[in-house]
């Protein structure tokens, strides 16, 4: 958004209609046009450097083929990345003479370098590309290089976005005073990540989302939080009849049904109940629940397999009710069965990650996800305790069952 209040004139991957996206051509041709603001997508080379290169791979958009993330920048400048725009070039008389300077790959340097010094100010939004082998080298790179030109300040002509909030949280860590913008794609994903992000974080919403749904993001908690429009809010009823009709564009049934509820309970109630089903401890317990009842199930099928019927026959010969013998005989028989069926439960659960990473409060952490955190970010001497914590903690009611189970023999 521009200072004056007005839409900002940004031009995404340079002036990308007529020429190669992301080529310092583009950029120059879109400074030219009178463009306020460049936007840029970022990656690290296999020898560190960033690039500007939207995909993880080259094919597209050049004379070559493989993954950004494995060649070095030698190898990266080789290519030519601009001819797939114009491939008739050769044959075309009219068309102007390439410059094989503006035709290579850009580096995010040369980029900065040539913002610094056009002849007016000129903004510029990053994104950090995830996920990447190179996680939080990405982002620590990129603050680096904005501090040598010292944009890391409150007032900094650059801003970096990303569709992943440990990334934007990343940059937050090594640069406070930088702008950072979330971008959102899904509803659903914003209303769950809302939550963590800063007062002055900034949303990015596709403009087609934001036409959809106009009541989904809250101008009040986050002014100036919306770089394309903002959202005016509507009327509950009509809100929730929004909702309805776009449930066919969230991911799941659960998501588009946690979304109804809330809006309605906030209709009904006046009140903002938050995601009932998702993003809380009962959706995770749910979760735990479906996910080890076999684990459980058949632990303890196979313990009650081990019963013979003639047990029960001569309990009920002696006039024993059958809830005394289920006390005296079947318990005390199961008793091992069902302590190895918890002990299994308990192990699997303190390492489940897929359904904790998915559906936990957002801020609330197990050993398993402090792993997989530390692990991504490439800090294998920080994920040690936390990972053998994981084996303690199953290995003890191992222990204590098994030692159980021989006292008991």
């Amino acid at each position: 958004m521009h200072n004056s209040g007005r839409p900002q004139v940004v031009a995404h991957r340079g002036s990308s209609l007529v020429n190669a996206e992301h080529t310092l051509g583009a950029y120059i041709a879109a400074l030219d046009e009178g463009a306020e603001g460049l936007e840029a997508d970022v990656r690290l080379t296999a020898d560190g450097h960033l690039v500007c290169v939207h995909d993880r791979r080259v094919d597209r958009t050049a004379n070559a083929s493989g993954l950004v993330s494995t060649m070095e920048l030698a190898q990266l400048d080789e290519l030519d990345f601009a001819s797939w725009k114009n491939p008739w070039a050769e044959l075309d008389d009219e068309a102007p003479e390439m410059d094989l300077e503006k035709s290579k790959v850009l580096t995010l340097r040369r980029l900065l370098d040539a913002v610094a010094d056009y002849e007016r100010p000129v903004d510029l939004a990053i994104e950090t590309k995830h996920p990447t082998r190179y996680a939080g080298l990405v982002e620590r790179r990129l603050v680096e290089l904005l501090d040598s030109y010292g944009w890391t300040r409150k007032g900094s002509p650059a801003r970096v976005m990303s569709f992943s909030y440990r990334a934007l949280n990343r940059v937050k860590r090594l640069a406070p005073e930088l702008d950072v913008v979330m971008l959102v794609d899904r509803l659903y994903a914003w209303q769950l990540t809302k939550k963590l992000v800063g007062e002055d974080w900034i949303a990015g919403p596709g403009i087609e989302l934001l036409r959809e749904n106009l009541a989904g993001f809250d101008r009040a908690r986050y002014p100036g939080d919306i770089g394309l429009a903002f959202a005016h809010e509507l009327p509950p009823n009509e809100r929730l009849s929004l909702l309805a009709s776009r449930r066919e564009r969230i991911e799941s049934e659960l998501a588009w049904l946690d979304g109804v509820l809330a809006t309605a309970a906030e209709w009904l109630l006046g009140e903002r109940l938050g995601l009932v089903l998702t993003g809380s401890a009962a959706a995770v317990l749910f979760a735990y629940a479906v996910r080890f009842l076999a684990v459980g199930y058949q632990t303890t099928e196979a313990a009650l397999a081990r019963i013979p019927p003639s047990l029960d026959e001569a309990a009920r010969s002696l006039g024993v009710t059958m809830r005394t013998a289920l006390r005296r005989v079947h318990v005390p028989l199961l008793r091992g069965g069902i302590l190895s069926a918890l002990t299994l439960i308990w192990v699997e659960t303190i390492k489940e990650l897929p359904a904790t990473l998915l559906l936990r409060p957002f801020g609330i952490k197990t050993l398993a996800i402090e792993v997989w955190e530390r692990t991504s970010e490439s800090l294998w001497a920080e994920a040690a305790l936390p990972a053998l914590a994981i084996v303690a903690v199953g290995l003890v009611p191992l222990l204590l069952v098994t030692r159980l189970e021989g006292g008991r023999r």
